[in-house]
């Protein structure tokens, strides 16, 4: 029985992550193809110039150049190379080329990189001001027992350990000189035993979990876009000498 649950799950699942990333590549090559109808040959000098100095920027110690072939004639959409120039881990200068489909497919991740790092570079201070906010000292101890050091934080910002708000919660309290309503127990289950505010259940609080450094931050993009690099397009043997010259805008 559960075993038959647990494959309908996991069939489940599987079956939806693929929709998701259907859904995600159609999208991306719908994108693509928009961007490849109303292309010209200035956009394209102008794209392969951004690539180039996305990538100098995330991995300045690689030499990553992006370059662009001549443009010959009137069918120069389907003849027209993207070449990609850069140092690979042993030192040594690897080339790689892309037709122009591949390379918007490309620039739409690196782009979409970028975002995301330059979005991360912004958050970075509001995360380290959280981590500052939210380290815990060897010498902070739960509220409750004064004893364990907390784990868990409630919807109030008030710190406990895991065992004493799973013990409090759903017992009743009341405070000098009150009487205990009769369905305080039920109101009281779900209150936070400083400050009295409410929480659904303990599935609400968050655990206190040890935050990654902001090196681990910047170096996870930096370490994909390498990555996108070395695998995207098809590899040559050399990179065209003419073309290591800086092409023109226009």
């Amino acid at each position: 029985m559960h075993s038959m649950r647990n494959f309908r799950f996991c069939t489940n699942r599987v079956i939806n992550e693929s929709i998701s990333s259907l859904h995600t590549m159609i999208n991306r090559n719908t994108r693509v193809q928009t961007q490849l109808s109303s292309l010209t040959y200035p956009d394209l000098l102008k794209l392969s110039k951004q690539a180039t100095e996305i990538c100098s920027a995330l991995l300045p110690d690689r030499s990553i150049l992006f370059a662009v072939s001549p443009k010959k004639d009137i069918f120069w959409l389907y003849k027209v190379k993207v070449f990609c120039r850069f140092r690979d881990f042993r030192d040594s200068i690897t080339a790689r080329v892309f037709t122009i489909r591949e390379f918007l497919h490309f620039y739409d991740e690196l782009l979409r990189s970028k975002d995301l790092y330059d979005t991360r570079i912004a958050n970075l201070s509001c995360q380290e001001t959280f981590a500052a906010a939210s380290k815990v000292t060897e010498d902070d101890a739960c509220c409750i027992c004064f004893d364990r050091v907390p784990d868990v934080l409630l919807p109030c910002l008030h710190i406990f350990c895991r065992t004493c708000i799973n013990n409090w919660n759903g017992r009743t309290y009341q405070l000098p000189g009150q009487g205990l309503p009769r369905d305080a127990h039920q109101e009281n289950r779900s209150q936070c035993p400083i400050c009295r505010a409410n929480f659904e259940d303990t599935s609400t609080t968050w655990e206190l979990l040890e935050l990654p450094s902001p090196e681990d931050f910047l170096r996870e993009i930096p370490q994909f876009v390498r990555k996108l690099v070395t695998r995207s397009g098809q590899p040559i043997s050399a990179f065209p000498d003419e073309l290591i010259v800086q092409q023109p805008d226009e």
